[in-house]
């Protein structure tokens, strides 16, 4: 039997292939009459749109003009000495793209490693906190794309968001200028980001392969971007006292941190998987424009109460991708809630130290020896805690 593979009817290189096998065959199958492949062959050229007889192909409008004749009359017999296969792709781009396909796996190939420690020193949370936003929670759906993810959060009360002597931006340029000098020798951490993430953004269609640059990256996080910005350009810079400080340790551990001011939020904390509906205005954005609704199924952070009309509701997107404007710290701010995230590979070396560094805020500059920090770490076992209130976790 003779086998026919027909590729690309849209455009010239399939046309030829067609072409070429009508100068012996009436029909598709080598019938006298039009089979469902003719039918579907017919589909798929005149999608094209093309104007065939500019074309050097007169067998194949020879071919259109018979299967047109013949309507909806097909022919009952399934088979005839040719079979025919429609691909999506020619058998070299095929090629190509399976071996693409094999090299983008083995870059972003993640195997999940369960970390040794289980218990860590935490705090109770005070029930005097005054906002609208009491409770923090990850969603299951979160952990099938990040598995093994933990979240450590630190509730930071009373603490000024003023440093007259610069004593944690100071802290903050140390730490960069490490990084510039290549002191810092924590770079392998960026490879595993790289890998942990791949699945936060789908990539788009294999078929993706054949255009150079169209291939979607996956979403670089905050501390991918920070690193790569300091590697470059060797220079700190400063937002605010208290985003220093939560930027100095993402750095320096290589894990991605945040944080909101309580008091601007209007609700409760999740981070999940997003909904229809849920949109996001980026901080980098023309704050008149309307915020833009997000595909569903990302992994963003959201808060519930506010206008998806005018601030949106997805306070942050891809984990820790891009900020939005909503529950930014600011000047004014005084009670915070900072969030660092890390996959499982990182947790026994780094968690016990970012507790200590989180814990040494209020002795780092005079502005904050009133300050109180208030630290729970989350995870696929603990999914949620209350920022403000008597009980503070809850268990799966």
């Amino acid at each position: 039997m003779q086998h026919l593979k027909l590729y690309y009817l849209n455009c010239g290189a399939g046309l030829r292939i067609l072409e070429g096998h009508l100068q012996k065959h009436t029909f598709l199958r080598g019938t006298e009459e039009p089979s469902v492949d003719d039918f579907t062959a017919l589909e798929k050229v005149e999608a094209g749109g093309h104007d065939l007889s500019k074309y050097p192909f007169p067998e194949v409008r020879k071919w259109i003009d018979r299967v047109k004749k013949a309507g909806n009359v097909r022919s009952s017999c399934d088979n005839g000495p040719v079979q025919v296969e429609f691909l999506e792709h020619s058998p070299v781009n095929m090629a190509y793209i399976e071996k693409q396909q094999a090299f983008e796996e083995e870059e972003f190939k993640y195997e999940v490693k369960k970390p040794s420690l289980q218990v860590f020193e935490e705090d109770s949370v005070p029930g005097a906190v005054q906002t609208r936003c009491k409770t923090f929670s990850i969603e299951k759906g979160v952990f099938e794309k990040l598995p093994g993810l933990h979240i450590v959060t630190a509730l930071v009360t009373n603490a000024r968001n003023i440093d007259e002597e610069g004593v944690l931006r100071g802290h903050f340029e140390s730490v960069c200028k490490m990084i510039g000098d290549r002191k810092l020798e924590k770079r392998g951490r960026l490879e595993v980001w790289k890998r942990y993430t791949s699945d936060l953004q789908d990539r788009g269609p294999s078929s993706l392969f054949l255009t150079k640059g169209a291939r979607r990256d996956p979403p670089v996080q905050s501390v991918q971007a920070m690193w790569s910005r300091l590697e470059q350009k060797g220079k700190s810079f400063s937002v605010n006292p208290l985003v220093d400080f939560y930027n100095t340790l993402s750095i320096k551990h290589v894990i991605t941190g945040g944080g909101f001011d309580l008091e601007a939020m209007p609700g409760d904390l999740r981070l999940g998987l997003s909904k229809r509906g849920d949109r996001f205005l980026a901080l980098d954005k023309d704050e008149s424009g309307p915020p833009v609704e997000v595909d569903v199924g990302e992994v963003n952070y959201a808060v519930e109460g506010a206008s998806t009309e005018i601030t949106g509701n997805v306070v942050t997107r891809h984990l820790a991708y891009k900020q939005s404007r909503l529950g930014l710290i600011q000047e004014r701010s005084r009670d915070v809630f900072l969030m660092f995230e890390m996959p499982p590979d990182f947790v026994d070396e780094v968690v016990p130290e970012l507790i200590k560094d989180l814990r040494r805020l209020p002795h780092l500059y005079k502005e904050g020896k009133d300050a109180s920090v208030y630290i729970r770490v989350l995870n696929a076992s603990r999914h949620s805690v209350l920022i403000a209130g008597e009980e503070s976790a809850v268990h799966a």
